[in-house]
Formats: C-alpha cells, structure tokens, sequence
C-alpha cells in the first residue's frame, strides 16, 4: 500500500503566516442550535519519526496531531465553514523496523465542518466525541430514578456491546452473516441507532451515524457505509458510538478504508470489474460488493490519488433502489389538539393513536434519548403510553426519501404560520426574538421562526407537557 507522509517542516515565516491567520476553531462543546453540517471529512494521515529529531515521544505525539489539526483547521477555512467538530480519532504506530528506531505513526480521524446558525453561535454543555486536545471528555450529572426506562434501557444496551471487529468479507459484515434476522442483528450489535419501515417489506436499521443493514421480510440483504436515507441533520440527531463511529472499517481483514485503488486492485483475490470511473465490483456466489472510490489530492504539487471511500454488500437479487419510507396515517384531528395543546385530551394523547409498533421508526440512540417519527419532519417522545412532546423540524431524510415540506406539515396541524400569528393565538407567549415561548399550567411550546420579523415564517415548533 502506497502512503503518504506529511513532513513537518515549518519555517519562521510559515510560522508568522499561520500566527496572523484565524482559521475555524475545534469545538470542545455542541453548539446549543443545531449547526449545519456542510461537509465530512475522513482523513489519514501517516508520519515518520525521523521527521521529529530530538523529540521524546509525547512531543513527537503531539506534534503531528498538531499538524494535522492545522491541516483540519485550513480545509475548514477554504469551505467556509464557522468551526469544526472531531467526531473520530485513532493513532497508531506501524511498520516498526528491527534494524532502526524509525517507524511511522498514523492519525486517523473524522470530522464534521459546520456553520453556526445565523442568531445563535453560543455552545451547550454538551461535549463533542473529542474536544481540540484530541481527548474524550465526559461529563457526569446525578438524577433520582425509581427504574430504569425503556429508552434508558437501549442506551445501556448499546453501551454493554463489545466493540464489533469492523471486517467486510463476501459473506459478513461487522460478524452479521448476510440472510441474518433482526434478532441476530440486535443480539450481535445491540441496538441501531435508529430504525426505519420501508415499502416492499424492507426495513433498515442504522448502526452509528454510517453502517446501514437493509432487511427484506426480516433477512438481511444489504449493507453499506453510506446510503441516502437521512439527511446530514438527521445524523446529526445520532448519538455518537464508538463501536461503529470510531472503528475502521477493513475488507477481508486487509484492505482498509483510504487505500489506494491500485493496492485494492492487487490485494483482492478476487477479479474487481469497473462498473463507472470510481466504482468497482466484485461478484462471488450470491452476493456483490461494490466499491466507492473518491479523488483526493495532498497538495498542488503532488498527483491525485484515488482512495478506498465506501462498501457496499447485497445479494445478488436485491433490488435497487432502497425502497421508500412508510408511515402511518397521522390522525390529524386529534393530533393537531396535541400540539396546539390547549385542548389536548389524554385521550387524544394516547401513544398507540400514532407510534405503530409493527411499522416502527425510530430515533433510539439520540443525545435526548429515543423518538419516535411519525413523518420527516415531526418527532414525538411518549412516557407510559402517552405523548409527552412533539417536535416539527428540519426534514431528517434526503429529499429522495421526504414526502412533503415542513410547511405542509404544520398547515395539517392547523399551526400558525407566521410569528405575528403565533402572537395572536397565544396571547400570554414571551416575545423572544426569533421564537416565541408558552408557558401554560400543563405544558410549554417554543416556537422558532426565520427571523424576528412578525411576518416571519415558522421554521421549527416544539410542545412539552408537564403532567
């Protein structure tokens, strides 16, 4: 496998250019608005030590994490983007050689590059997967609880999983054989992250932010590390999972993700045939594997290489494309009593009017723990069989897989439209700017609009009961 090596030379100038230059911070801490994720980044980067003379190995350490961070940090300046979020990092040492004390070190990590909303750069209390240093930090509250519910319940699962071994082979995908059940799916990784219902008896289940299994009546027949289902907001309502979003993933236990094409091409056993300008494929027995390759150039003086992205797994009678999302029916009638609020029944709250267990999606793995979707753009979370909040937002799937605006959602639930509107239905709502708050005897409503204009129009709406 060919690499590259980044060689840390930087002069007094370099060092005076960079000094003057202010570029998009590592952020330790989410922003409190749900930024915009333009960008993805996977990135390796392998050094070799004789680069760093006369430096112990925690300098050494240190300085090409701080390279590579600069590096970070210069790409998220030319796209723009307000500040940067490491989701993933991993160092290893590699290639020892027995003759000489020099080898190579290799920091892997990915990171979103994110632009603050227009009215609201401030950050939460909530940290990132890792903060500037290249640390985890974590942060501990204490809460009374009588039992343990069913969504804590998931988290605790998902947390007892022993890391899968992250391989891709002809028949296997992170040790889920292909044709397995659901039941093997969950009783080997543990819960998904979030599970959708699709048309055609298909459902998909999503490990971390990437690892998609696609199951035909109950039998998995599909996987990849990347599909079009959800939208870059809707991964990031995921929370972030080391098992799946801090491990590499490989190819029959050598091949690795950012590889080379040439050096996949030769280290295959099998014959890869080109099926466009960057996707190769691979049949053998029942299933294909396809193979994403993306253009990737170091610097202006170096070529372009063509790097390992992306894997995809089905069976040979799988069918493409993924199948559309299905929902239920909402009852608009007595849901939209539900989120106006003022007229709102326990009745009309019931769970099992809207969350259809035998077509179940699902947010299970969140920071706010699990919710349930009833379309794309509407969330509800629900205690002992009742609704205890709704949320309309941003669409959480790609354009391909959303029926529908946000728009059309809130004019069905008979919702005002506009800032001006909302100050009329509620006469007692705080007056905030941008949104609109409620503070009713027994739930609240925050209401965010495009702006502070009264004509302003709805843009995200959010009921809490308190009982």
């Amino acid at each position: 496998m060919q690499l590259k090596y980044c060689a840390i030379l930087i002069n007094l100038i370099s060092m005076s250019a960079i000094a003057a230059e202010t570029l998009p911070p590592i952020l330790d801490f989410k922003p409190n608005c749900s930024p915009t994720i333009i960008n993805q980044l996977a990135v390796r980067d392998v050094y070799l030590t004789e680069d760093f003379q006369s430096q112990t190995d925690q300098q050494i350490e240190l300085s090409m994490f701080d390279t590579s961070m600069f590096k970070l940090q210069r790409a998220a300046k030319q796209q723009h983007a307000d500040a940067i979020m490491l989701m993933a990092l991993n160092k290893t040492t590699i290639t020892k050689s027995s003759q000489t004390s020099d080898y190579k070190r290799v920091i892997e990590y990915q990171a979103d590059l994110v632009t603050f909303c227009t009215d609201d750069r401030s950050l939460s209390a909530t940290p990132t997967p890792y903060n500037h240093l290249g640390k985890k930090l974590t942060v501990t509250t204490f809460n009374w609880q009588v039992s343990e519910t069913a969504e804590e319940s998931l988290a605790s699962l998902a947390k007892a999983v022993k890391k899968p071994q992250a391989d891709v082979s002809f028949t296997h995908i992170y040790g889920i054989p292909m044709s397995a059940s659901s039941q093997v799916l969950f009783s080997t990784l543990g819960p998904a992250s979030v599970q959708l219902s699709l048309e055609k008896n298909q459902s998909a289940w999503l490990y971390g932010r990437n690892l998609w299994f696609i199951l035909i009546n109950d039998k998995v027949e599909f996987a990849s590390s990347t599909t079009a289902l959800l939208s870059a907001y809707g991964k990031n309502w995921i929370s972030f999972n080391d098992n799946f979003d801090d491990n590499p993933w490989t190819l029959f236990g050598k091949i690795n993700i950012r590889d080379e094409l040439a050096d996949v091409l030769t280290q295959s056993d099998h014959k890869a045939v080109k099926i466009s300008s960057h996707q190769y494929a691979i049949k053998h027995q029942n299933n294909t594997l396809i193979m994403d390759f993306a253009d990737y150039k170091p610097n202006a003086t170096k070529p372009v290489n063509t790097e390992l992205t992306q894997f995809t797994l089905h069976s040979n009678h799988f069918t493409q494309p993924i199948a559309q999302l299905q929902f239920s029916p909402i009852d608009t009638q007595g849901f939209s009593n539900v989120v106006n609020g003022k007229n709102a029944t326990l009745a009309d709250r019931s769970a099992a009017r809207y969350i259809n267990n035998d077509q179940q999606n699902s947010f299970n793995l969140t920071q706010d723990k699990q919710w349930f979707m009833l379309s794309s753009f509407i969330l509800v979370k629900q205690a002992n069989e009742v609704i205890t909040r709704v949320k309309l937002t941003s669409p959480l799937t790609t354009e391909k897989y959303t029926q529908g605006t946000f728009a059309q959602a809130a004019v069905a639930l008979n919702l005002p439209q506009t800032k001006s509107e909302f100050m009329a239905h509620y006469p007692d709502a705080e007056d905030n700017y941008d949104s609109v708050n409620i503070d009713a005897d027994n739930y609240t409503i925050e209401a965010i609009f495009e702006s502070e204009q009264d004509n302003a129009l709805l843009v995200e709406f959010e009921i809490s009961y308190l009982d």
